[in-house]
């Protein structure tokens, strides 16, 4: 079983007249991506996937790609979690020189894939989680903030339920986000409503990749514990000096 895909690529006669128009011809990088799908297949047990491109983390060139390269895709770059795949491309010139690289390119597993093709059934299955990063291992317990998954749970659980308009006590910490009637669209809003409230930057494919909120608790505390107990502060401070809160506070007294 190969550990890579090399790639030979050229544009056709018709794109050749316009190829000095494009410093990285998109034909040259689109057909890398589909070159790909045979190791795809082959790293995934699951057959007859579809994905679509999201989001790339960087890509960085020494030369133009305009009318010829060969790509390359190590199986080593592939890795998958939940919903979400993400591998790393090399190009090359015709001689063998790197020319450039696309790293991390992140693809969505496409749950109904009938709207996209009527003969493309549904044939949606979990996606194996491949431990081959330890750039998240998990802080000591001794030296990590102590905040309790239930706190971070219902705070997930409001968010959600600001997006799809219901009350929070209705939307289930196990369910998909999916189910709940969130799209794309609306995970990002969530992705960007954590971000505002936690003051950090979070990846955009989060979501994708910690499907519930159960999921999503667990990794939020893990990797953002301090900054989820600086939130609570200054939730509690805006508390105490909002007069509203006072009000609430001595009707309950009486």
């Amino acid at each position: 079983m190969s550990n890579e895909v090399v790639i030979d690529l050229s544009l056709g006669q018709h794109a050749l007249p316009s190829a000095s128009e494009f410093m990285f011809h998109p034909t040259l990088m689109d057909g890398s991506g589909v070159g790909a799908s045979d190791l795809i297949a082959s790293v995934l047990t699951e057959t007859q996937q579809l994905f679509l491109p999201l989001f790339y983390k960087s890509f960085r060139a020494s030369a133009l790609l305009q009318k010829k390269c060969l790509a390359r895709i190590s199986r080593s770059s592939i890795q998958s979690k939940n919903e979400l795949i993400y591998l790393t491309l090399e190009f090359f010139d015709e001689f063998g020189k790197k020319a450039g690289e696309l790293s991390d390119l992140a693809a969505k597993l496409v749950r109904e894939p009938a709207i996209i093709h009527p003969s493309r059934k549904n044939n949606v299955q979990p996606l194996l989680e491949q431990s081959v990063a330890a750039s998240q291992e998990a802080t000591s317990s001794s030296d990590r903030v102590q905040i309790a998954p239930a706190e971070v749970e219902r705070f997930l659980q409001q968010l959600l339920a600001d997006q799809v308009k219901k009350p929070a006590h209705l939307i289930h910490i196990k369910i998909e986000y999916y189910e709940m009637g969130l799209d794309s669209s609306g995970l990002m809003s969530v992705v960007d409503a954590i971000e505002a409230k936690l003051e950090v930057k979070l990846p955009p494919t989060l979501l994708f990749e910690y499907t519930t909120i159960a999921e999503l608790a667990a990794y939020l505390i893990q990797n953002y514990a301090p900054e989820f107990s600086r939130y609570n502060q200054r939730k509690q401070t805006d508390e105490q000096t909002d007069p509203k809160h006072h009000e609430k506070l001595s009707e309950s007294l009486y």
